[in-house]
């Protein structure tokens, strides 16, 4: 495009990733900080159902709920503007259409520019628990600590996608201090990405199927073992499969209270387990009992691993002696000590 053209990007949002995301935030700063905008900027429009007149319906035809009133009422706090019984009435007769999916009327019909962004909690399975940590201040800098090894904990997609936790665990309490993920790269792309890390390593926690054989090149190899012909010194475990996903996500659940997290370094790991959900069911409108597979699912799958390992007893923790001269690591972190 030359400078003096005209691009116009619109679209609906698909949670706080993607390029778009990256765009509009962007452009939302801009605008916030009410600077001058350049040919090269973008510019933000934001155009809600609240301000469309043909969005009205009679309420006395629709059923509105005391949180659905609530909802409303925290919005126009935001907007510092009334939105009428006949535009309420639209809202949620047109959520109805969606077969009562909150998160879609995020996506399709916002409130305000964040709205499309955020994850619902409803149907998902850790955002409650990650909202929870951030309120504890335990998603912040964590920094790895050499006298502690590091575990690191796996998931190998079927999908050729891998998703890898590294964690230092001391007494009942774990700190999650990095994390990577690609798709279509060699079990050696990651090896070196560990090896670049220089960490000390306690064991490497592995997915139940990576002992599992399967066709590489001429030869019939495991995940399990070509990793051993990469890393010959490396504590290898396999991780037994859990009989119900259920049972593992409840053990993740428990785990929560007690982590961690960088945020820097794991901030796409988090997106993962922040967007992990539960399959919709389109047909009779509800959630189903199992995961919905997508993007999320590798990173949500490798964390739950972890959980799994120290419920079967997988995880040894480490106790360090403390030095007269060094103040305590997280010394507000219950358990956490020297």
């Amino acid at each position: 495009m030359p400078i003096d053209g005209l691009v116009f990007i619109e679209s609906t949002a698909e949670g706080r990733e993607g390029e778009f995301y990256k765009m509009v935030m962007q452009a939302k700063k801009l605008k916030d900080a009410d600077v001058k905008l350049t040919a090269l900027d973008y510019k933000l429009h934001f155009y809600s159902w609240w301000d469309a007149d043909e969005y009205q319906l009679n309420p006395d035809t629709v059923i509105m709920t005391r949180e659905d009133h609530a909802y409303f009422t925290k919005i126009e706090r935001l907007l510092s503007r009334t939105i009428s019984e006949p535009r309420r009435a639209w809202y949620c007769k047109t959520r109805e259409g969606f077969g009562g999916d909150q998160e879609k009327m995020y996506q399709e019909f916002p409130s305000t520019v964040d709205e499309p962004f955020q994850v619902s909690t409803e149907g998902t399975y850790y955002a409650v628990q990650l909202a929870q940590a951030r309120k504890e201040h335990r998603i912040t800098r964590v920094s790895h600590d050499p006298s502690l090894p590091v575990f690191t904990v796996w998931d190998i997609g079927a999908n050729d996608e891998t998703a890898i936790w590294c964690l230092q665990a001391e007494r009942a309490s774990y700190n999650v201090i990095n994390y990577v993920e690609a798709s279509g790269e060699s079990y050696a792309y990651f090896v070196n990405w560990l090896k670049d890390c220089a960490y000390t390593w306690a064991s490497h926690l592995l997915p139940h199927d990576a002992s599992h054989k399967r066709q590489q090149g001429i030869r019939n190899k495991s995940a399990l073992e070509m990793i051993q012909e990469l890393a010959p010194g490396w504590k290898l475990v396999i991780v037994p499969r859990i009989p119900e996903i259920m049972q593992g996500i409840a053990q993740t659940r428990d785990l929560f209270p007690r982590c961690w997290f960088d945020e820097e370094k794991c901030k796409l790991g988090l997106q993962h387990l922040e967007m992990y959900r539960k399959e919709w069911d389109k047909t009779h409108a509800c959630w189903k009992d199992l995961p919905r597979h997508d993007i999320h699912s590798n990173g949500a799958d490798s964390f739950r691993q972890f959980a799994q390992a120290l419920a079967n007893g997988q995880v040894s923790t480490h106790v360090k002696k403390r030095s007269p001269d060094l103040e305590p690591y997280h010394s507000s972190m219950p358990g956490y000590g020297y």
